[in-house]
């Protein structure tokens, strides 16, 4: 029996925690599905802003979900799961709302500092906690939520479009629901929980700098920093793509990088019943070169007028990478155990922001010369992402 599997039958969840987690990660979605849409539908036309600045924001974001991401841990055990919550949901929602109202592109740059912080310590704590209490199953549907999130951001404004609204009025919407959310974790505050009740004083987790230390989780990091690009690069840039570079409308564009979301979202939920029954490792290698596959169709120049060959290949790409980062996360804890697991996964959430934020920043200077560039890069990240797991599965831990 694993660690992971002892922690998990010591200190369940219950059900209703588990469901409101599904629905906060359904929250963190939204905001990082709806950036690139937003950006290309008025965003950047009403500050007067060049492509490529949109990688300004990014990196506000960034940076200070890297922070959060990496301090949950620490956070988690000094304030509590609960309150620390309810802290980040209340200051997410106020610096979206503060989107919406916003006069000026400087002040978006640091409501997005607000914004990274409190998506970067539920994205990171919510890890530590179902790596604690739950299996790849259970993981991989609240990585599912965040699918289904960011597949409803694009609908939501093209919604609010068409209805003559703006894209200012769909972070009011967003801001609205992540309010509505602080009320139930206000309720709940106390039952949040990552005891580990039952462990060994041994078993306790160690200092993260004791973590820092070790070779595999430093293969972890940089594993987690390129998969936050191979995920959003083609969230954050397919737009772009179709629209500059293969003549597809806007609308029909923002529909595609939803149709991403939502294949990415079904991949996970259908992963979610079928990844008990095979290795990780195994599945986990299949996916990245499914991914490598998709990037090259998207790659492939358009043999029609609707790119069907390059949607096809977006969507095997997202369909593919589906698992990945819930099967990363509970590999981690199996192999590190509660010692250095719940630091390590920080971390690593960390990297993966940082990813998220730098590589599609990059991303984005290129695109704006050269769009069709975008899907290239989308292929030698997904390289890069297959060699380091090569190289995580050789490097061994005997802790």
């Amino acid at each position: 029996m694993t660690t992971a599997s002892v922690v998990r039958q010591v200190n369940p969840a219950p059900l209703y925690l588990v469901i409101i987690a599904y629905v906060g990660y359904i929250l963190l979605g939204i905001p990082i599905g709806l950036r690139g849409v937003a950006w290309e539908s008025g965003t950047r036309a009403d500050f007067g802003q060049p492509v490529s600045a949109l990688g300004a924001l990014i990196l506000a974001n960034t940076i200070s979900y890297f922070v959060s991401s990496a301090l949950a841990s620490r956070l988690i055990q000094r304030f509590g799961l609960g309150n620390a919550l309810l802290v980040s949901f209340l200051l997410t929602g106020l610096a979206l709302l503060g989107y919406a109202l916003s006069p000026a592109w400087a002040l978006i740059i640091l409501l997005g500092v607000v914004v990274g912080f409190g998506l970067g310590f539920v994205d990171a704590a919510m890890n530590v906690y179902f790596a604690a209490h739950h299996g790849p199953r259970l993981m991989n549907w609240l990585h599912a939520c965040f699918g289904i999130g960011s597949a409803i951001a694009p609908l939501l404004l093209n919604f609010i479009l068409a209805q003559g609204g703006v894209w200012r009025t769909s972070y009011t919407v967003v801001a609205l629901l992540y309010f509505v959310l602080l009320l139930v974790i206000i309720v709940t505050r106390t039952q949040w929980t990552v005891n580990r009740a039952g462990l060994s004083d041994e078993s306790k987790p160690a200092s993260s700098r004791a973590t820092l230390t070790l070779l595999i989780v430093w293969v972890g990091i940089f594993t987690f920093f390129v998969y936050g690009g191979v995920e959003i690069v083609p969230s954050d840039w397919g737009a772009r793509l179709f629209t500059a570079a293969r003549g597809i409308e806007q609308v029909e564009a923002n529909n595609r990088i939803s149709l991403y979301w939502f294949f990415f979202t079904i991949g996970r939920i259908v992963f979610g019943f079928i990844v008990p029954y095979f290795k990780a490792a195994t599945l986990m290698r299949t996916c990245m070169i499914g991914i490598i596959i998709g990037a090259a169709l998207l790659a492939l120049p358009p043999s029609d007028s609707a790119n069907t060959l390059g949607v096809i290949g977006l969507l095997i790409g997202a369909f593919a990478m589906s698992p990945l980062f819930a099967l990363l996360v509970t590999t981690t804890q199996e192999k590190l155990g509660p010692t250095h697991a719940p630091h390590a996964i920080s971390f690593q959430v960390a990297a993966a922001s940082a990813g998220i934020g730098i590589l599609p920043a990059v991303t984005g200077v290129i695109a704006e010369g050269t769009p069709s560039a975008v899907p290239i890069v989308w292929i030698l990240l997904s390289v890069l992402l297959f060699v380091l797991f090569e190289v995580s599965q050789r490097v061994k831990f005997n802790g």
